[in-house]
């Protein structure tokens, strides 16, 4: 309602009511302004009604857009981690492959030049293989080594099983490399062609790395605890292996073995 409008509707509630003259004018004026007043304040409420509705909207859409620039920078990350790990993925496999074929390279190395040993050994009349027998028809009945934490027995078994064919040890190294795989295959790849083909180098490097030397046990036996789930019996039957690969390997240096 405008002011002229509330003028005219308290003028004539004010003759109703008896008033006139000054006082009339007076009390029309009076009621007039607290109307207005009345009517700014509401005015007043409203715009700040309005206003933080506003206000609650931009923090809204504000919040919004960081939520969506938040997953659209956590959505990049997961890709390129993605990307990286395929990354990583392929070069791994290229390491691999390369590995690989580095490994067989070597490994045809090595049986070219024991190829070669026994061609030499043949031309001078020396018998370099031992008793004559057709090695590939006896090459070593024994699954490849699968435990190094007990390569010692394992090469023991092998020499035993060497020796009962017959083989001349000039052809141990290369016939135990057939048998190798994973680290123990690396670590003998890795080796020169002389030591390569020396079984006792073969031998001493495995034991060594795999820590079944007379040091090794000596580190394995003082800090021997029992494993996970592992009974009383095998936990002692194992201390006592430790112990009695270190008085064994004691004993065979004392004579010079």
């Amino acid at each position: 309602m405008s002011e002229l409008d509330l003028y005219a509707k308290y003028l004539d509630l004010g003759v109703k009511l008896g008033r006139s003259g000054e006082d009339l004018t007076t009390w029309v004026e009076d009621k007039v302004r607290q109307d207005m007043e009345r009517s700014d304040r509401q005015i007043e409420r409203e715009r700040k009604r309005e206003e933080m509705e506003l206000q609650k909207k931009r923090e809204e859409m504000e919040m919004q857009r960081q939520r969506e620039e938040k997953e659209m920078e956590m959505q990049r990350q997961r890709e390129e981690m993605e990307m990286q790990k395929q990354r990583e993925e392929m070069a791994f496999r290229r390491e691999e492959k390369e590995r690989e074929r580095q490994l067989e390279l070597r490994r045809m190395e090595l049986e070219a030049e024991t190829k070669k040993k026994l061609e030499i050994g043949s031309r001078a009349g020396v018998d370099v293989s031992g008793p004559k027998q057709n090695y590939g028809a006896q090459r070593p009945k024994i699954p490849p080594l699968h435990d190094p934490s007990q390569v010692d027995l394992y090469l023991e078994r092998f020499e035993r099983h060497a020796a009962a064919l017959g083989w001349h040890e000039s052809e141990w190294a290369s016939c135990l490399s057939n048998l190798l795989k994973d680290e123990a295959l690396s670590i003998f790849l890795s080796l020169s062609p002389a030591e390569g083909s020396d079984y006792q180098a073969v031998k001493r490097v495995l034991l060594q790395r795999f820590g079944c030397d007379r040091n090794g046990f000596r580190s394995k036996f003082l800090s021997v605890k029992p494993q996970e789930a592992e009974d009383f019996g095998t936990f002692i039957n194992r201390a006592r292996r430790y112990f009695d690969r270190v008085a064994f390997t004691l004993l065979c240096r004392q004579n010079g073995l």
